[in-house]
């Protein structure tokens, strides 16, 4: 009776050892969360996408894996309505996802994703697995998946010129307005140059750079003429932009546009008397009372009065004063 009473005893040990293993090897801590397809793609207007997170081996009650977010592009926070350009790049993708009794797989969508028309580039979104509510274990080597998002959207940087694109010595000035056809997430610089007149033609510099902040798309060119006393042509100039420096670069490397600068300026042109003994000589002053560009010239005829000319009583060939 002792031995049956021992051996029972060392079954029961035994039977429960089994059961216990049987546990153990039922419990979370054989199971695995990871990702699967770590590198991801999504674009700008286009459909959306997911990561997929599996558990292996699989078990007969729901699992819910735990994940934080994080990247370049901007999420949206929970409850806001979808709006193309409201400024955030996708909406909430919620910080957890539940892997479905017996089955392998569950899904992050990454949906809303906005199709906006800011310049930003490519983004990125990061999902990190954190825990799950069994406790099992986050795979080292793919407990993190990315996402890329497209940018489809591009900018030119152009010249657009006012209304009338001719200002009078005087008269006012022109306002020439650089112009990015897109917002730029990203500081933009631009060159520009004037052309044509000269630095005494205008009150400003005939060089200088423009600095856009990010998210600016207008920057104001004003030229105002010097009013000076010189008579000369109506000058035309040229307004140039190019070098465009920024980590996003616009499709375009330049562009210009002309205006004209309106002279107000006469001269005129007058003769003094003079007068003279027989056989001696004559001198006439011409006077000019501005400046002219380029100089002129000045023919002088002579018109009989009480004297004759031809070498009667003076010497009466046409003559030229230059300027």
């Amino acid at each position: 009776m002792k031995i049956t009473h021992k051996i029972h005893h060392m079954f029961l040990r035994l039977l429960i050892s089994f059961v216990l293993l049987l546990v153990v090897a039922s419990t979370s801590y054989g199971n695995t969360v990871s990702i699967l397809g770590t590198n991801q793609a999504a674009g700008e207007g286009g459909s959306s996408s997911r990561f997929r997170v599996e558990l292996s081996p699989t078990r007969g009650s729901d699992t819910i894996v735990h994940f934080t977010v994080s990247g370049t592009a901007v999420e949206a926070p929970l409850g806001t309505p979808f709006n193309d350009n409201d400024g955030y790049d996708y909406s909430y993708v919620g910080r957890a996802v539940t892997i479905p009794a017996n089955n392998q797989y569950g899904y992050v969508d990454v949906f809303g994703i906005r199709n906006d028309t800011v310049v930003e580039g490519n983004e990125t979104i990061s999902l990190t697995l954190t825990n799950t509510d069994q406790g099992d274990t986050v795979s080292n080597s793919s407990g993190q998946g990315s996402m890329e998002i497209t940018d489809n959207d591009n900018y030119t940087v152009n010249i657009s010129p006012p209304a009338s694109t001719v200002m009078s010595e005087g008269g006012g000035s022109l306002t020439y307005s650089v112009v990015l056809s897109n917002p730029v997430a990203a500081s933009v610089t631009v060159d520009y140059a004037i052309t044509g007149i000269s630095s005494g033609d205008i009150s400003e510099a005939l060089t200088g750079t423009l600095s856009f902040a990010a998210g600016d798309t207008s920057k104001d060119i004003t030229l105002t003429p010097v009013d000076d006393n010189i008579v000369e042509a109506d000058e035309t100039f040229t307004v140039t932009v190019d070098n465009f420096q920024s980590t996003l670069s616009p499709t375009n490397s330049s562009d210009s546009a002309t205006g004209t600068i309106a002279d107000n300026d006469t001269a005129t042109v007058t003769i003094a008397d003079a007068s003279a003994l027989e056989n001696g000589s004559m001198q006439f002053t011409v006077n000019v009372d501005k400046v002219v560009a380029g100089g002129f010239s000045v023919d002088l005829t002579f018109t009989n009065g009480s004297a004759t000319g031809g070498g009667t009583d003076y010497d009466s060939s046409t003559q030229t004063v230059t300027f």
